[in-house]
């Protein structure tokens, strides 16, 4: 009998696998592109490696198609593939910045994110520029597979704390949501069309496609698009993303520079309080560092004082925007038992006209 049982389950087993198809059979789409190709069709891009034998990186191809929605794109560049196409294996999903601050941009986040074999945990990127030219231009590091390699520049960028930590999931769930907004990481290719003069104090202040460097990859991650109300409505360099990550409790290291001195804080105490008063919300906003520095230090009371003023000046910026990315909502919320009591409250309207109380600390 449990032979029986046993040769039952291997036939099973055998019939999923033939079913799922060989792995030369598919077509593993490693990033793929989402740009409005007219005024009634999105076009998807993807970036799939060639199959080869041997370790050696196999490069990729390019292919695209059109559609009327999302879905009916996919379904013409899965019939145009000469192999099955696999999403399950997507690194990044890139949108135009046009998609991205478009009315439709919940709607698209919410059919790409229920599509069947696409993870949430794709990181979400706002291409400055055209999202087909970004993936174009993605190349991969010598020594390195593109699959690996897509996931590295980004993680590379986010562990500076020059890019935020932003999916598929996380994006589309926080604009459906009543906390706090949803951020997706900025990204350009390095070319005269995105440039922008990088300023004194280091390429915090700089915007992708802008470093004055070269490389074998000419793609950028740095700084991030704010969303609100359902789409894009503005965006933050690579230093300003550095604060949004700290006051958000997501990163934990700043980098600054003062009068030609150079610094590197690590948060040693957050502490944010929001008081949900009936006369208005306050927002109190504590911040300890402890600094690592060059052979000249920076004045820590002035820098103290300066990282003060960047924090007010960052969310004064969002409020004009309409957008709280900090997770201030998230932390409010605690003060109500229940999620009607929290809704009736109106964080969205109250938040604009909040008291803050920045206080910066460098030991």
């Amino acid at each position: 009998m449990k032979k029986r049982w046993v040769i039952a389950l291997c036939a099973l087993l055998a019939a999923g696998y033939c079913a799922g198809g060989q792995p030369d059979d598919m077509a593993y789409v490693i990033s793929m592109a989402v740009d409005r190709a007219d005024p009634d069709q999105i076009e998807i891009s993807a970036q799939v490696p060639s199959i080869v034998e041997g370790d050696q990186d196999p490069g990729h191809v390019f292919m695209s198609a059109a559609g009327a929605t999302f879905a009916e794109a996919l379904d013409v560049l899965e019939a145009s593939s000469q192999r099955r196409l696999n999403l399950t294996q997507i690194k990044t999903l890139i949108l135009s910045r046009e998609l991205a601050e478009g009315d439709g941009c919940a709607d698209l986040l919410r059919d790409m994110l229920f599509t069947e074999q696409i993870f949430g945990d794709a990181h979400l990127v706002m291409a400055l520029g055209s999202a087909r030219e970004l993936l174009a231009a993605q190349k991969a590091v010598i020594g390195m597979r593109l699959c690996h390699s897509v996931e590295a520049a980004v993680r590379h960028y986010q562990d500076h704390g020059y890019a935020p930590r932003a999916t598929l999931s996380d994006v589309y769930f926080r604009l459906c949501a009543t906390g706090s907004d949803p951020v997706a990481i900025l990204a350009a290719t390095a070319d005269a069309s995105h440039t922008r003069a990088l300023p004194p104090g280091g390429m915090g202040r700089a915007w992708p496609g802008s470093l004055p460097r070269q490389g074998e990859n000419a793609n950028e991650y740095v700084g991030c698009a704010l969303f609100a109300g359902g789409r894009a409505v503005g965006l933050m360099d690579g230093m300003e993303e550095e604060l949004r990550g700290v006051l958000a409790g997501e990163t934990g290291t700043v980098n600054r520079s003062l009068g030609g001195a150079w610094a590197r804080l690590s948060l040693t105490r957050r502490k944010i309080r929001v008081d949900t008063a009936e006369d208005g919300p306050k927002i109190d906003i504590y911040l300890a560092f402890s600094m690592e520095s060059g052979a000249v230090a920076p004045d820590r009371a002035v820098l103290c004082r300066q990282m003060e003023e960047e924090i007010i000046s960052l969310i004064e910026t969002c409020r004009s925007l309409g957008a709280e990315p900090f997770g201030f909502a998230d932390i409010a919320a605690r003060n109500f038992l229940t999620l009607p009591d929290w809704e009736a409250y109106g964080w969205r309207s109250r938040f604009p006209g909040a008291s803050l109380r920045v206080k910066v600390e460098i030991g």
